[in-house]
């Protein structure tokens, strides 16, 4: 009898442990999609929505879509000129859906995404770390 308790206890135990897990993984990715084919995940615990989304924005657009940006300049905060950036690293996959006519017809790209944390700077520099064509995806 004690046995079986202690099976159904083990059980009980792994399956939770199993469902935390998951809700985990889940809540470390976000993705994104585009109306131009593009699909934007990014990895990462630390950084909020909003900082996620930019990062997207950025691959997709090739640009910060918050205001007073654009691509020759970047806000810096002027306790990253005295201090230096607060940098974190994330992964980020990009899939481009129907880039080719024959098969595979879709890119897969993953970058390491170097973001400042800091709310007033918009540092950020991508570095391409696999680009290779798939069929396995929707597009």
């Amino acid at each position: 009898m004690k046995k079986y308790i202690f099976k159904i206890t083990l059980l009980i135990l792994l399956i939770s442990l199993s469902q935390i897990l998951c809700s985990a993984s889940s809540e470390m990715s976000t993705t994104f999609y585009y109306e131009n084919g593009k699909e934007i995940t990014v990895y990462s615990d630390v950084l909020s929505y909003e900082e996620k989304k930019e990062i997207a924005d950025f691959i997709a657009f090739g640009q910060f879509t918050v205001e007073n940006t654009s691509n020759e300049t970047t806000r810096t905060s002027l306790l990253c000129t005295l201090l230096g950036h607060n940098l974190t690293t994330t992964f980020v996959r990009e899939i481009n859906h129907n880039v080719y006519t024959d098969s595979p017809r879709c890119v897969r790209n993953e970058y390491e995404c170097v973001y400042c944390t800091r709310s007033s700077c918009d540092y950020i520099q991508n570095t391409l770390v696999s680009s290779i064509r798939i069929s396995s995806c929707h597009g």
